[in-house]
């Protein structure tokens, strides 16, 4: 969508688009989405695999068992990690 409304307006404008998309061609429709999201997903992968790799590095990290022990017990973390598992991982 491309356009402001009121919050009142919202639905009315949300069901407008969602009709004027229904009519159109659907699969003109369905693979121009496609198209416009291949460099959104080019853009995506790279950074996912980071963002997946930093997170096993912090799901062995003192705090990462503090928080999950924190919700086991249901009381407030006492999160204290001072050292960075991955420099430690890579001291080794």
């Amino acid at each position: 969508m491309t356009f402001v409304t009121s919050d009142d307006a919202l639905d009315q404008a949300v069901q407008s688009y969602c009709e004027q998309l229904l009519a159109k061609p659907q699969l003109a429709v369905r693979y121009t989405k496609v198209t416009a999201n291949i460099p959104l997903r080019a853009l995506a992968v790279p950074v996912m695999d980071a963002g997946l790799g930093y997170e096993s590095v912090t799901n062995v990290s003192a705090d990462h068992r503090e928080a999950l022990a924190a919700f086991r017990d249901k009381r407030e973390t006492r999160l204290a990690q001072k050292t960075d598992p991955l420099k430690e991982a890579q001291k080794r």
